[in-house]
């Protein structure tokens, strides 16, 4: 009898053992995942985690690898001096002679006189007509 008692200790500490190197090796696995965010080359995800945390209620976990000065420059960041400008160049270039005159919004489109035929391809043809 008394083996089973010591067998069914033995077992539930093996459980509780299981149960804390499980949650060990999680915590590990965040705090490893966060020194990557922080530590790492984006300043994206650096801001991100940082932000992410302080809106968590999580913020200690940001600053164990940066220090309270980065935190506070990435939560409040400064004004830039050109900060509400916009860029002034185009995302389109039309160089003369190539741009062709748009039509106003406010007149209707041409319609042809010649209603348009439906004849369908041939399904080999690829939308080329075939020939004869």
């Amino acid at each position: 009898m008394e083996d089973k008692g010591r067998s069914a200790g033995k077992t539930v500490l093996h459980v509780l053992a299981f149960i804390v190197m499980a949650l060990l090796l999680l915590a590990l696995g965040c705090l490893a995942a966060i020194y990557m965010a922080t530590k790492g080359p984006s300043e994206a995800a650096r801001a991100d985690v940082v932000n992410w945390a302080s809106e968590h209620s999580l913020s200690f976990a940001a600053e164990l690898f940066l220090s309270d000065e980065e935190v506070d420059a990435i939560l409040n960041p400064a004004e830039t001096p050109d900060a509400g400008t916009q860029d002034e160049t185009p995302f389109i270039v039309v160089t003369e002679g190539q741009a062709e005159a748009s039509p106003d919004p406010s007149e209707e489109p041409a319609t042809s006189e010649e209603p348009e035929t439906t004849e369908s391809p041939a399904p080999s043809d690829n939308g080329e007509e075939a020939a004869a």
